[in-house]
């Protein structure tokens, strides 16, 4: 699995301490740091001594290249079958991999897989509650997808072999260019309907890079274009899908306005 980290001092310990306690663990823990100027390089380190069982490693980049390419790095540095992924603000509940790892091996061909996750408003993470089922699951289309975004990044797991990868050139909106450039191919997204990821902020528009909407916006209009030159859109489905997202993104300044 794979954390990207930048300036996450105040957060990473979370999100470190969500791992560990897993009631499966990871066989493998990348976290990849993107020149961070705090003290998040030594609070990591300290973590991998504590917890030698994780199998921690800790790649430190000499320049902030971006959450895509940072995850990449990590990704290219795994040698499990299976990718997941966690953001250094955000923490995972305790059975996530668990679960997760149960529908994975009652889908051998699909490769890209995802569940629910909570808000967490107050910075407070929730108690636990007992989540031992799979309970329910949905299957979301590269159209389904067209619509909204179906997953967030640190609900996600990918098999490690695909060949897709974050785009290097985009800092905003690289994970659905990632997801949608997976589901271009004639796949299906596999969601759990379960929330077994919190979140410390909103997932569009409150802090940290989603909080910059313009160019958020502008990543997933360069994502739809990319589908639509390599032919895995159709012209009036680029048309329909490029006219919603513009007014999804209208919509979020004017709710933005009233806040």
């Amino acid at each position: 699995m794979v954390i990207p980290t930048y300036n996450s001092a105040g957060t990473i310990d979370r999100a470190l301490r969500s791992v560990l306690n897993q009631s499966v663990l990871p066989n493998q823990l990348v976290v990849v740091d993107n020149a961070s100027t705090d003290t998040t390089i030594g609070l990591v380190e300290q973590f991998a001594v504590s917890a030698p069982h994780l199998n921690l490693s800790l790649i430190k980049l000499e320049m902030n290249v971006g959450p895509g390419n940072a995850r990449n790095t990590g990704w290219d540095a795994c040698h499990t079958s299976l990718i997941a992924f966690l953001d250094s603000d955000d923490s995972w509940h305790p059975n996530k991999l668990e679960i997760q790892l149960k529908v994975i091996r009652q889908h051998p061909d699909h490769v890209l897989f995802g569940h629910r996750y909570t808000v967490v408003n107050n910075g407070v993470a929730l108690a636990h509650r007992p989540q031992n089922s799979i309970g329910g699951l949905r299957y979301f289309t590269l159209r389904d997808f067209l619509i909204r975004n179906r997953v967030s990044t640190p609900t996600v797991i990918v098999r490690r072999t695909i060949p897709q990868r974050f785009p290097g050139d985009a800092w905003f909106a690289e994970d659905f260019a990632l997801w949608t450039s997976i589901l271009a191919e004639g796949k299906q997204a596999v969601v759990i309907d379960a929330a077994l990821t919190y979140l410390y902020k909103t997932a569009y528009g409150q802090s940290g890079l989603s909080a910059r909407m313009s160019e958020m916006h502008q990543g997933e209009l360069r994502a739809l274009r990319s589908l639509y030159l390599s032919k895995a859109v159709t012209q009036p489905e680029y048309v329909l899908a490029n006219g919603w997202m513009r007014l999804k993104y209208l919509r979020r300044l004017v709710r933005r306005s009233h806040v």
